[in-house]
């Protein structure tokens, strides 16, 4: 599938529950569809935000309604849970040091240029995302 490999979502309207992250996870499947309908989402264990319900239904939403061929999870071992998404945390962590932002699109716009080299991919949410 044409989805970056490590998105970010800008979610100025939300938390970061279940509900939320299964909207992001969909808003960013919908946005970056390509005929490749295959996904593997890998996650830490973290129940509260990606090992619940809510994620769980979406993906099968995304498969029953045809927008998704195949989706498959993979959950890293508690303990070694070192993604490549921890450096970018890093990277937009530190440029966040010498920024003040105040509304969510000039945090999308921090992050985008946090990274020079393949800049993050930022999808922003609406309130009719959720």
């Amino acid at each position: 599938m044409g989805i970056p490999a490590r998105a970010s979502c800008a979610c100025g309207m939300a938390g970061r529950s279940g509900n939320e992250v299964a909207s992001c996870l969909l808003k960013v499947i919908m946005t970056n569809l390509t005929p490749k309908r295959n996904l593997t989402v890998w996650c830490d264990n973290c129940a509260g935000q990606n090992k619940n319900q809510m994620v769980l239904m979406i993906m099968i939403y995304a498969v029953v309604k045809n927008i998704l061929d195949c989706t498959e999870f993979k959950f890293l071992v508690s303990g070694h849970s070192y993604m490549p998404c921890d450096r970018d945390f890093g990277i937009i962590e530190k440029r966040k040091r010498v920024c003040k932002h105040m509304i969510p699109e000039e945090i999308a716009e921090m992050i985008t240029e946090a990274r020079h080299v393949q800049p993050f991919n930022v999808v922003m949410m609406k309130e009719e995302d959720f």
